[in-house]
């Protein structure tokens, strides 16, 4: 998979910054770390960027973690931050350049932490401006299993929930046979498949959990589908249909289907 393929095609010219949508984005810390590193240099290449978010902790992370990183700043926050225009990232020479004002960045970088730490009077609002949803309490865990056999999307589903909604306890595996395992040796509270996966489709396992368990909730995330497939997914019990986009904003949705879902199994039981 090309790490860049989301890169540098997001930002429009001329187009107005969104604060509250900005401010949204920066409570993500590791964006904050992003760009009060831009607010020094102004620009950076990609690979600066990730030595910068790999090795901010107190000690190096191992190999594994800085390919994380950078799956994540490439898919994720990188294209989030150019979409909104905060940023701009040039392929040819693999460099991000700061386009924000450095007194208006001050200003966000200020309030979402205030808003990451504390500031709930704000959330209210910044829920219903941008459709985010970040409310459950943390003691209210759902656990949540990913079925894909692309590890590079579990991986950004894991990594894009988990930092976005505390709440989220994410399980990945790679096949249906290893998740039915994981579903008889520990609870889920939610589901979340590939539709096109080896030997056993995410609409086969669909049926399989459906003939077990009647009502957890069941997502199938899919770049694939048709009208014929819903239909077949709805009459088995899905409980709802996420598509696979370039779009960041996926993983939202996602995360609000997980949370209306779960939060409906909980208020009946």
């Amino acid at each position: 998979m090309d790490l860049t393929e989301h890169l540098g095609s997001k930002r429009a010219a001329g187009r107005p910054l969104e604060t509250t949508a900005i401010i949204e984005a920066l409570r993500n810390s590791r964006r904050r770390r992003l760009l009060c590193h831009l607010r020094q240099t102004g620009t950076a290449t990609l690979d600066e960027l990730v030595d910068a978010l790999g090795f901010g902790a107190e000690t190096a992370p191992p190999t594994p973690g800085i390919e994380r990183t950078r799956t994540t700043l490439y898919h994720l926050d990188l294209p989030k931050l150019e979409e909104l225009g905060v940023l701009a990232v040039d392929l040819d020479t693999a460099t991000v350049e700061l386009l924000a004002e450095p007194a208006s960045l001050d200003e966000w970088l200020d309030l979402a932490m205030r808003t990451d730490f504390g500031g709930s009077a704000n959330r209210t609002d910044e829920t219903a401006e941008t459709g985010r949803v970040h409310t459950a309490p943390e003691s209210a865990e759902i656990r949540v299993l990913v079925v894909d056999d692309d590890p590079s999307v579990t991986e950004i589903v894991r990594v894009y929930l988990e930092s976005n909604y505390p709440e989220l306890s994410v399980t990945t595996t790679d096949c249906v046979e290893n998740a039915t395992k994981r579903l008889h040796a520990e609870p889920f509270d939610c589901i979340v498949s590939d539709l096109r996966m080896p030997v056993i489709s995410g609409l086969d396992f669909l049926k399989v959990v459906r003939g077990e368990d009647p009502t957890v909730p069941f997502l199938l995330f899919t770049g694939h589908g048709s009208e014929a497939v819903a239909s077949e997914a709805v009459e088995h019990g899905v409980t709802g249909y996420v598509v696979k986009s370039d779009d960041p904003g996926q993983f939202d949705d996602l995360a609000r289907q997980i949370q209306t879902a779960v939060s409906t199994i909980r208020t009946t039981e």
